[in-house]
């Protein structure tokens, strides 16, 4: 199984040539089993440019494994805004 970072599906998608991407091409034309997290999901549909292309890509990763943390608090603590938005003075 392998784990594929958001940064190569977004280098794949936009046809980028780089090591990663190269890799990514030959994993899956050998078939082999690439799953996603729910938070590189969340990643690559948050990055969609309109709504034909978050339907395609949701389609296509629904049919991929996606896991789930062991531990989905620590994903939304990571993801919280407000720490940021300290930092910044607006909160």
């Amino acid at each position: 199984m392998f784990l594929v970072d958001t940064s190569v599906w977004i280098d794949f998608f936009k046809a980028s040539t780089n090591p990663s991407v190269e890799r990514l091409k030959e994993l899956l034309h050998s078939g082999a089993e690439i799953g996603v997290s729910t938070v590189i999901l969340q990643e690559i549909l948050q990055g969609t440019a309109n709504e034909q292309q978050f339907d395609k890509y949701l389609s296509y990763f629904e049919t991929q494994p996606i896991y789930v943390p062991r531990n989905p608090t620590k994903t939304a603590i990571a993801a919280d805004p407000v720490p940021l938005l300290w930092s910044l003075g607006l909160a």
